[in-house]
């Protein structure tokens, strides 16, 4: 077997990680031959190639590089391997792909996760967090092996067949510089392979182990990640999906079709203190639609509520109830079965309204679940905010831009008025109204636009209160 290996190395920051990634390939038992793409001339050896330039004149297009080596490569090796220069692969990783992908077909290439090491030694798995997840309905056996595709694409590296590159290459998109994507400029490289260019990226659920890459740097620790444990958790629970014993459903679809993936319903959200105090204490009973991993849950069981939960996806559902949030089933049907004759006293549909395209039958029917003195709170994002701009919800296909209907960005623009709308005619009142800047704010960015402004209706959060109509 004959291996290709490009590895992007912009400037000097990473050449500690960059000896390490050397000395593993360099030690694969396999005829190959390595190229390092840079933008300034290094002496890396004599048994490696150098190429220093730039695809265009953007410094972020360095991960691009490798694209034209690749195709012109083409035929004249059998594996081809794309890698940023902080992500470690050993032997073991290249065997573990080529086990799998005998039995995988063609256009379906087994991808990896990448995790980082804590000071004792824990494993955390950095690929998932925010919105990114599983889909459960995705879950497919090839052979001995069970697989599954995860919604994050990226992992800042990629290996690829002859057989895979060509599918790539013909497809047409496989191109030699930056494309529009909803992943930033330099991760696009490593991504956009399974976005446009005919390849179904798969992860492997049945050695999943074999799968993980050290993100040498350990920079995202503490930021986002899941534990190991958590994932076997899931893992485990797509095994169930897989033999039938558990729903494949989704509640609703998380993802929008916008270029800005910030807008999507996240799984792995912080707790949010804001809503946790938006809930009275005297609230005993309390039910949240569109549960993902449970933080915000569970500082409301440290408040002493009771919390039955609606979640996302039966996946999600298994790292909820590790953190001792009950659940039912994702499924807005089955869930109302199931809680027929229950009364809540307070509702929360935090960040769902907006992804629902017929939010008002779903407000109508858990209208009938709220204690005559209870209420239900709303969390929506407020396209009136002074720093939301056209290009803020700008499609990522390009021939729908100026369209602003659910259908083609695959989300409300929500603001007060059409809240308050959709309530009325679920049957209820709205209470009251408060504009906030979330201190846990997913969109960091617009949260540090907003510094000095007091929450308003130009802040980019609201919340509505309402009750039933009396």
């Amino acid at each position: 077997m004959k291996i290709l290996v490009a590895i992007a190395n912009y400037g000097t920051k990473n050449d500690i990680y960059l000896d390490q990634v050397l000395e593993q390939y360099r030690a694969l038992p396999y005829e190959k031959d390595i190229v390092v793409h840079t933008n300034i001339p290094k002496d890396l050896g004599t048994d490696l190639k150098v190429v220093v330039g730039l695809p265009t004149p953007d410094p972020r297009s360095l991960p691009y590089a490798h694209r034209r080596l690749f195709i012109e490569c083409a035929d004249e090796y059998d594996l081809f391997i794309y890698t940023e220069d902080d992500t470690l692969l050993t032997s073991d990783h290249i065997e573990a792909f080529l086990e799998v992908t005998q039995y995988l077909p063609d256009n379906h290439v087994a991808g990896f996760f990448r995790y980082e090491l804590t000071q004792d030694n824990r494993v955390d798995i950095s690929t998932i967090h925010a919105a990114f997840h599983w889909w459960p309905d995705s879950v497919k056996n090839f052979g001995p092996y069970a697989f599954a595709e995860f919604s994050n694409k990226y992992s800042a590296l990629y290996l690829l067949t002859r057989s895979q590159l060509r599918i790539a290459i013909d497809s047409g998109a496989y191109s030699l510089t930056p494309q529009r994507s909803r992943y930033y400029v330099m991760a696009s490289a490593a991504s956009n392979p399974f976005l446009y260019c005919g390849l179904t990226k798969v992860m492997c659920l049945s050695q999943l182990d074999r799968f993980l890459l050290h993100h040498l740097p350990n920079k995202y620790l503490g930021k986002f990640g899941l534990p190991k444990e958590e994932v076997d958790v899931q893992v485990k629970t797509l095994m169930e999906v897989a033999s039938g014993s558990l729903t494949p459903s989704r509640l609703f679809e998380t993802e929008t079709k916008l270029l800005n993936w910030s807008f999507d319903k996240f799984y792995y959200a912080p707790c949010d203190s804001e809503l946790l105090q938006a809930v009275d204490s005297g609230y005993k009973d309390v039910l949240s639609v569109g549960c993902g991993s449970g933080n915000t849950e569970v500082g409301l069981l440290q408040k002493g509520h009771q919390v039955t939960a609606i979640p996302l996806d039966a996946v999600i559902a298994a790292t909820a109830s590790r953190k001792g949030i009950k659940t039912v089933e994702p499924d807005f049907n089955a869930a109302l079965n199931t809680l027929s004759g229950r009364q809540f006293d307070c509702i929360i549909f935090d960040d769902v309204l907006p992804h629902l395209q017929e939010p008002i039958p779903i407000l109508t029917h858990f209208a009938n679940l709220l204690k005559e003195k209870g209420q239900i709170i709303i969390t929506c994002l407020n396209t009136k905010y002074r720093q939301f701009t056209s290009e803020t919800f700008a499609p990522l296909d390009l021939e729908v831009s100026g369209k602003t209907d659910f259908e083609t960005l695959g989300i409300h623009l929500t603001n007060e008025a059409m809240v308050r709308s959709w309530l009325h005619q679920s049957g209820l009142e709205v209470k009251r109204v408060s504009y906030s800047i979330p201190q846990n704010s997913r969109m960091q960015m617009y949260k540090r636009l907003s510094l000095g402004l007091l929450a308003s209706k130009l802040a980019p959060r609201f919340l509505i209160f309402a009750k039933r109509q009396q």
